[in-house]
């Protein structure tokens, strides 16, 4: 995956839209964040707690850089991804043979993807339990101004 010059993922919404992947090994860096009704509370402290115990521990980063909020009525995480590692820590989370399917709201195009609570709605339709919806914002405050915002939906399903 290529990114912008500020660092931002390119993320083409037909590479993402209706996929599924198996994190089997997929390893993030974890800090519970606060919801009320849906809505993460102080998200940006979290990140740089995140960041901090990240370089302190000397974790590497996973490029590109993926940031996910996990969602949750009153409680959820901020997952940022990592290589895996050897260390043990209980902020570390590494994925174990777990389905990921995935859509992309585009902001700018209401043809693309459906929201969460419509994403939601379809897999349970097709039968499909959702345990945890992840949310990967993409980009910086200036793509957002120049593209518009658009999101990855990823929802664990079993």
């Amino acid at each position: 995956m290529s990114q912008k010059d500020c660092g931002c993922p390119i993320v083409l919404n037909d590479e993402w839209e209706g996929r599924t992947f198996n994190w089997e090994g997929k390893t993030f860096y974890a800090e519970k964040v606060n919801h009320f009704f849906r809505v993460p509370l102080n998200v940006e402290n979290k990140m740089a707690v995140a960041a901090e115990a990240i370089e302190k521990q000397g974790y590497m980063l996973e490029e590109p850089l993926m940031v996910l909020v996990q969602e949750g009525t009153f409680s959820g995480a901020v997952y940022v991804a990592i290589l895996p590692t050897d260390q043990p820590d209980p902020n570390v989370v590494t994925f174990e043979n777990t389905v990921i399917e995935t859509s992309v709201y585009d902001r700018r195009d209401s043809k693309v993807g459906p929201g969460v609570k419509a994403f939601r709605k379809r897999l349970e339709g097709q039968g499909k339990q959702v345990s945890s919806i992840y949310l990967w914002h993409l980009g910086c405050p200036r793509c957002a101004a120049l593209e518009g915002y658009k999101t990855v939906i990823f929802a664990q399903t079993g």
